[in-house]
């Protein structure tokens, strides 16, 4: 057997809340709020809307964060702070889309081309 190590070998005594919470600014709100206001105006299905078609560069920083909490952190994150009140759930769903794309390419999940 073979001891894991690192900051991913965490146990709920040891690890603190600023190693998963990634808190968003009013920055990130605003860029979310804006998006919104454009997928209102212009509805494209969720799958293709696409990040690089927006001006996202405090959410490109704060995704950062998440990433490096991912990579070199404990290995999960969570993104707080976000006011989703005023958003339907389809716009929720889109903008779960276009942060997703900012950590990673999506990809299908399933064989039939399912994304999740």
């Amino acid at each position: 057997m073979q001891q894991i190590i690192g900051p991913k070998a965490w146990t709920s005594s040891s690890i603190q809340r600023n190693d998963w919470i990634v808190s968003a600014t009013q920055s990130v709100q605003n860029e979310l709020e804006d998006f919104v206001d454009d997928v209102r105006s212009r509805p494209l299905p969720i799958l293709m809307l696409r990040a690089e078609n927006y001006k996202l560069d405090a959410c490109h920083k704060i995704i950062q964060q998440v990433r490096t909490r991912l990579d070199t952190g404990i290995g999960f994150a969570i993104l707080d702070g976000l006011d989703i009140d005023d958003f339907s759930i389809e716009e929720i769903k889109s903008i779960y889309w276009i942060l997703g794309q900012l950590l990673s390419n999506p990809v299908a999940t399933k064989w039939d081309g399912t994304m999740l």
